[in-house]
């Protein structure tokens, strides 16, 4: 939202979240048009309660796509920008029938693995290729691209994964409305009680850890980084489980 429009907010004494979500709303939808000011208030009602709230024509083949499978993945990835690296591809794996999760690291503790890690994950991954795979954020699939392009692998190899996988984080913001300040995996996760192991750790961390890894060889660090990923993916899981019960319990 503009300057302009926050100040017009202000000019008629919106000045909390509060405020905002008691507001009269054809007023706001008046100052700020409909789509905007819906979007504002709604956000603001569902901090104000601390309550999700779900959108109202949430998309019905994202939700089909919660439903439980058998094998499930879970993927998170960790580069390192500068060197246009992807050192760490983490998948944790989801069986439901024996019920249990298992996370495995496909790590390149040098940049020149980059592309043996690729392999090594191209064949994990189709080793389970009826099994969905859950992600958040834009970055895995073009990542999936990136890599397919660079290391060679078939177009049609390529596509097959890319329509396996499921971003959770598109689902969000077009099916629910949560009562935190940003959408980002680290704030859903918290709202909804998943806790990372290593409190404060960002990926820009792991950035700084794997280079001081490659400077070093220190391998306390690697753990750190595979404990940060595998959290990631735990809690992309914990998010996914989470929202097939909360659209289980709505009518539409």
């Amino acid at each position: 939202m503009t300057p302009s429009r926050y100040g017009s907010l202000q000019d008629i004494g919106i000045i909390t979240t509060e405020s905002l979500a008691q507001a009269n709303s054809d007023t706001i939808q008046e100052m700020l048009g409909r789509e905007l000011g819906e979007k504002l208030q709604q956000q603001a009602y569902s901090i104000v309660n601390n309550n999700p709230i779900p959108r109202p024509q949430p998309q019905y083949q994202l939700l089909e796509s919660l439903a439980e499978k058998t094998v499930e993945l879970y993927f998170d990835i960790e580069a390192e920008p500068e060197r246009n690296l992807d050192y760490l591809l983490g998948v944790v794996m989801v069986d439901r029938l024996s019920q249990t999760q298992t996370f495995y690291p496909f790590l390149a503790e040098t940049p020149e693995e980059e592309g043996i890690i690729w392999q090594q994950f191209l064949e994990f991954v189709n080793s389970y290729d009826q099994a969905p795979i859950f992600h958040f954020s834009d970055y895995e699939k073009d990542t999936i691209k990136r890599l397919g392009n660079l290391y060679g692998t078939p177009y049609p190899q390529v596509e097959d994964l890319v329509n396996r996988l499921i971003d959770l984080h598109h689902f969000v913001i077009t099916s629910v409305i949560f009562p935190v300040e940003n959408y980002s995996l680290k704030s859903l996760g918290n709202w909804l009680g998943f806790n990372w192991r290593d409190a404060g750790v960002s990926g820009d961390q792991c950035v700084c850890w794997y280079d001081q890894w490659l400077t070093t060889g220190d391998r306390s660090i690697i753990e750190s980084i595979l404990r940060y990923n595998e959290d990631d993916c735990l809690a992309t899981l914990h998010l996914k489980n989470w929202l097939q019960e909360f659209f289980s319990k709505i009518e539409f």
